[in-house]
């Protein structure tokens, strides 16, 4: 019985064997086909999509970028489970993303590059000359891109280029030519997505606090707290700076509503506490006080400075200064400080037992791998995986050091590189301080602060906070010069009016009061229009009646009249002689109320100047 079941396979054993070889093959050749087929069709037909509907509505493709940029790696995270309770925590494991959130990272990078290559594809089929303001933020950030990753990748100790690298030139590439639709509404979807992302970080603390509390931890700095916050971001160092962030934008353009913007700084503020990144608490001190200070300088209406006396502008910046120097005392640990200086110094003479962890190592392994290629550096993958294995130092993720990470990637070539694009910046942010009412120069002041302790032009990926960061800085960098460059359209200055020269008052004249049977004629404009009236025959009898006694009286005696005259027409005055008693002393006539009619009726107008 045993020999038996120990004998050889049977012939059932070999009806149950797996499908042949040649299958497997068979079918991932039809299923590669297909999804050429699939991409082949696809592709052309959604980005014929993508144009038109950007062509339709030119100014809602960046907005959603932006917001896909701030909501989807929080979201990401949420649905990859990451536990933070856990000793000694593996960074690797919680950032290494599978199932449902690898395939919407994936989705979100694919959607996030084809509005890119549509916003580019529209840009220059509809390119027209335009106002080249903010172009040297574009050059710079092109020079930082071949000196960093194409020359490196080409002449490196390790050559190689990396394809994700191309995916942050497509998308500023897009940001820039997309500038023209100005800073609000990009701004506007960085303000939304990042204070639903610190809201939902701070909500989450009750809901999943492993999620975004990190517990085991000996970097903890308040007291009274026995964790680290981490949020729904990659670290304390990464949400850190993303909510002083928050906070200043949402100080420039405040939601519609005051109750959202006072909830968006209260989530900024506290994040920003229980992360506890000393880098970005001292980064907060310096930069938040001239930010106000400028605010305070600059009318609503952005550009117009606002006169102050130079006695206070000397006091202010006094004050800042003892600000500055005050936090710097109480948050800096300087003897922390000295010891990274004298380890880095150590590690540097080759002294390897002074220390093998910290920034200090770091730093000197970035050294040395700069000094075995000092044109080119390493190349791109420096600091990979299989890097921080051959140097045995896992949780170097970067050089935690823009400077030394250029020397080890890139050698001297990308440190050129990487000074230029920050002096490019550094003086852009300079030129817009007043236009942008402080924003610029702050963003500048917290990306300079992150370089001292973190890699802020780290292009790995674009879905981390570092690189939404870089993203807002270089937005505001090319849309605030665009728009500061535009021609402001004043209204055209009318001639100053004449005075107004006072009229002497002229008092209305007294209306005469005509007698009893007697109507207002209105008199006709011209002799054409006067119609032809009847004759009145109470005023002819009284006009008759006063001609025939005119004579009678001057002489004292009735006229003598024939009676031939008297029939026919009225009798003549006689002209009175020399010697006569009327034309030697005439008689004073009566004195007559000016208001009462005369015998024709009539009654002279009266003014009283």
């Amino acid at each position: 019985m045993l020999l038996t079941q120990q004998a050889g396979p049977t012939r059932s054993d070999h009806c149950d064997n797996t499908t042949p070889e040649y299958m497997d093959d068979l079918s991932s050749i039809i299923f590669s086909v297909v999804g050429a087929l699939f991409i082949l069709i696809a592709l052309p037909v959604g980005l014929g999509v993508a144009m038109h509907m950007h062509t339709r509505f030119p100014r809602v493709a960046l907005p959603a970028l932006a917001a896909a940029l701030a909501l989807v790696p929080p979201l990401g995270l949420l649905l990859a489970g990451r536990n933070l309770s856990v000793r000694n925590l593996n960074f690797d494991t919680q950032l290494d993303a599978g199932g449902l959130s690898a395939w919407l990272f994936r989705l979100t990078s694919a959607s996030v590059i084809l509005i890119a290559v549509t916003a580019a594809l529209v840009y220059l089929m509809r390119r027209t000359k335009e106002n080249p303001a903010g172009r040297i933020v574009l050059v710079g950030f092109i020079t930082y891109f071949v000196s960093n990753i194409i020359l490196n990748g080409l002449f490196g100790t390790v050559p190689s280029l990396v394809t994700a690298h191309l995916y942050a030139l497509l998308v500023l590439g897009a940001l820039y030519v997309n500038r023209t639709t100005g800073l609000a509404d990009v701004l506007a979807a960085i303000r939304w997505g990042l204070f639903l992302m610190l809201s939902a970080s701070v909500l989450w603390m009750v809901v999943g606090p492993q999620v975004v509390m990190q517990t085991n931890t000996p970097e903890v700095r308040l007291p009274f707290v026995n964790f680290r916050f981490w949020g729904l971001g990659d670290g304390p160092n990464s949400i850190a700076p993303m909510a002083l962030m928050s906070f200043l934008i949402t100080i420039y353009q405040p939601f519609r509503f005051r109750i959202l913007s006072l909830a968006s700084i209260a989530a900024a503020l506290t994040v920003l506490v229980l992360a506890q990144s000393m880098t970005t608490w001292i980064a907060a001190v310096v930069v938040i006080p001239p930010y106000f200070l400028i605010r305070f300088l600059t009318h609503p209406t952005k550009g117009e400075a606002r006169k102050i006396s130079g006695f206070g502008a000397i006091a202010m910046i006094t004050l800042a200064g003892a600000l500055m120097v005050g936090a710097a005392a109480l948050l800096l640990d300087l003897n922390e400080l000295q010891r990274g200086i004298s380890e880095f110094g150590g590690l540097a003479r080759g002294q390897e037992g002074a220390a093998l962890s910290g920034r200090a190592g770091i730093w000197a392994v970035a050294v040395r791998v700069f000094l075995e290629n000092p044109l080119f550096g390493y190349g791109p993958t420096a600091w990979d995986l299989a890097f921080r294995s051959k140097i045995n130092m896992m949780f170097a993720f970067h050089a935690h050091n823009l400077f030394f990470q250029a020397i080890s990637v890139a050698g001297l070539v990308g440190l050129a590189g990487t000074i230029f694009y920050v002096a490019v910046m550094g003086w852009q942010a300079l030129k817009l301080t007043w236009y942008t009412r402080g924003l610029a120069p702050a963003l500048f002041m917290i990306f300079m602060f992150r370089s001292v302790s973190e890699v802020p032009l780290e292009l790995s990926s674009i879905l981390t906070g570092s690189f939404l960061m870089l993203f807002t800085l270089f937005h505001v960098l090319c849309a605030g010069a665009w728009e500061m460059a535009q021609p402001q359209t004043k209204p055209a200055e009318s001639p100053a009016p004449e005075p107004v020269r006072a009229k002497p008052h002229i008092p209305d004249p007294v209306r005469p009061t005509l007698p009893a049977g007697m109507k207002p004629v209105a008199l006709p404009r011209t002799l054409a229009e006067a119609p032809a009236r009847k004759p009145q025959p109470a005023l002819q009898a009284l006009v008759q009646n006063a001609t025939r006694h005119a004579p009678e009286k001057a002489r004292g005696g009735p006229a003598p009249t024939s009676p031939a005259s008297t029939s026919s027409s009225p009798p003549r005055r006689q002209q009175p002689t020399p010697t006569s008693p009327t034309h030697a002393e005439p008689r004073p006539r009566p004195e007559r109320n000016k208001n009462e009619p005369d015998q024709l009726g009539r009654v002279e107008p009266r003014l009283d100047l």
